[in-house]
């Protein structure tokens, strides 16, 4: 007797030719029903080692009310295979065809081979063409970004791999301004954080007046963690009463340049200075107003940190926290690209899709795909993840 006509049509799936063959399913055997290394998971694994076991000790799972088919694919989240779209019926429930062939992949990994730097380098600033090539080869793009149509929330983190401190060598800083005010803050300096050994760079901005190097210096450690030493010129404000006992109370020396020999400072010559001429650069390329070069400068410190380090021969960020980075944010859209994003106010029937200019990533917002977003409109920074080309 045919026992597999008799039973529901996916109860029957199974990758093992010789668990069929001991079930009589000879005519099964053989059918390319392996998945592709990337699909195949240890939990899968385990569970049919244990429905084996519990084959062999007597219970035949086949005729027990377990659906094999469902749980060797649990919680799949991949489309099927060309090989899997043409399984016989009996192996494969028509649900399961629908519900997989509709799934999105959550996990994926461009390699760099594969990726042309050329066409890449508007998403990273414009740098060097060897520069993105070496940034490729020591970064990895493990984020993916969902677009959907009509645009709508998400509510599960997408990459939880990507959302997880004193910090082991000394920062130069030093201040530099601006003649026209940020359109996000209204700052008109900032505050560079150069570190010495990986060059990374940070930037906060303030206002005139009132205690806005401690606020910055301040705002870095909460971010990045207490550095080991700081090093900085004889201005007034980074040399302060309050900024010498914080550094007493943390225990981090204090360093200066000497008075009028500013390039003992290298965030003069590796921060300010690099600073100055990426921003020109990137304004000039993209068309963006000047009233953004704050945002920009921020822009531009991420990608410096993200990208390769031809004199260090290494990525910064990675430099100081060793951890392999990961620049799928960075290769979504251009400075000053002109998107759409996702309007959170219901106005129905009106359309909930409103235009912007992309101006950088929130670091602190969202998960690792939330994006800054100039809305021209409201001439307001707003951060959103669900964001797609305006064409």
């Amino acid at each position: 007797m045919n026992v597999l006509n008799e039973l529901p049509s996916f109860d029957t799936f199974t990758n093992v030719d010789s668990f069929l063959s001991k079930q009589e399913y000879d005519d099964l055997v053989g059918l390319p029903l392996n998945r592709t290394p990337s699909e195949q998971r240890n939990k899968e694994e385990e569970k049919y080692l244990r429905l084996l076991k519990t084959h062999e000790d007597g219970d035949d799972p086949i005729f027990s009310n377990i659906n094999l088919h469902r749980i060797l694919f649990t919680n799949q989240q991949y489309d099927l295979t060309d090989e899997e779209l043409e399984l016989p019926p009996q192996l494969l429930h028509k649900d399961d065809r629908d519900a997989h062939a509709c799934a999105v992949k959550t996990w994926h990994r461009v390699l760099h081979k594969d990726l042309d730097p050329q066409k890449l380098r508007p998403f990273l600033g414009f740098r060097p063409i060897e520069i993105v090539r070496k940034t490729l080869a020591n970064t990895t793009q493990l984020a993916r970004l969902i677009i959907r149509y009509p645009l709508r929330k998400h509510v599960k983190a997408r990459f939880p791999f990507l959302n997880t401190r004193r910090i082991n060598e000394g920062i130069s800083t030093d201040k530099f301004y601006a003649n026209c005010a940020d359109v996000a803050n209204g700052f008109v300096n900032a505050h560079i954080f150069y570190g010495m050994k990986t060059t990374c760079i940070q930037i906060y901005g303030h206002r005139p007046g009132g205690e806005g190097f401690l606020m910055a210096y301040k705002d870095f450690i909460r971010d990045h963690g207490i550095p080991s030493i700081l090093r900085r010129d004889n201005a007034g404000e980074a040399n302060s009463e309050k900024v010498q006992d914080f550094n007493r109370e943390h225990l981090v020396k204090d360093q200066f340049s000497e008075v009028a020999n500013q390039q003992q400072n290298v965030c003069e010559s590796g921060g300010v200075r690099w600073m100055k001429a990426a921003l020109h650069v990137l304004l000039d390329m993209t068309g963006a107003p000047v009233w953004t070069w704050f945002l920009a400068a921020n822009y531009l410190a991420d990608i410096h940190n993200h990208t390769w380090n031809n004199e260090r021969k290494f990525i910064p960020a990675t430099a100081r926290d060793g951890i392999t980075r990961d620049i799928s944010k960075y290769l979504q859209f251009v400075f000053w690209e002109r998107v759409l994003y996702l309007d959170h106010v219901d106005k129905f029937p009106e359309s909930r899709e409103r235009p912007g200019y992309f101006v950088g990533c929130s670091n602190n917002v969202g998960d690792d795909l939330t994006f800054l977003i100039y809305d021209d409109q409201t001439k307001q920074v707003v951060s959103v993840s669900v964001v797609r080309p305006f064409t």
